[in-house]
């Protein structure tokens, strides 16, 4: 879970312009600069990459959270440490709003990668709601 967390934090600190890559399964940032274009190229590191690393971190993300309910039992420390995981993984979900904006302000022009990340940054926010209200997640 501690991959998921950190993923879901390098994609809400994610800046206009910067590109998402991925490294070992962990998201990691190219900032702009007339390199970048011929690094990506070189690493094969796309758009369509980068937003399937994003939506499978929205699905991780979603995963993670249902072991942890899951996960819950009786004993008092298991329950509050998986509620403090649950608490985490929540606010940090609830902060990539931003980074999915900046992402597809980055790929201005492209529709159809708009859509895409404007249907990742709706779940999100349905998940976030969601769990803020107490309301089971669908399996």
């Amino acid at each position: 879970m501690d991959v998921v967390v950190a993923n879901l934090k390098v994609l809400s600190r994610l800046e206009v312009g910067e590109r998402l890559a991925t490294r070992g399964g962990r998201l990691v940032t190219r900032p702009p600069t007339p390199l970048t274009t011929l690094l990506r190229f070189l690493r094969a590191e796309t758009r369509e990459s980068s937003l399937k690393a994003v939506e499978t971190l929205v699905d991780d993300a979603l995963r993670a959270m249902r072991e942890l309910r899951e996960r819950s039992t009786s004993c008092d420390i298991t329950r509050a440490q998986n509620g403090s995981l649950h608490d985490q993984l929540l606010h940090t979900m609830a902060t990539c709003d931003a980074g999915i904006r900046n992402l597809a302000s980055t790929y201005d022009g492209d529709t159809a990668v708009i859509a895409r990340l404007e249907v990742v940054a709706h779940q999100l926010r349905t998940i976030v709601a969601t769990l803020n209200s107490g309301t089971p997640t669908a399996p």
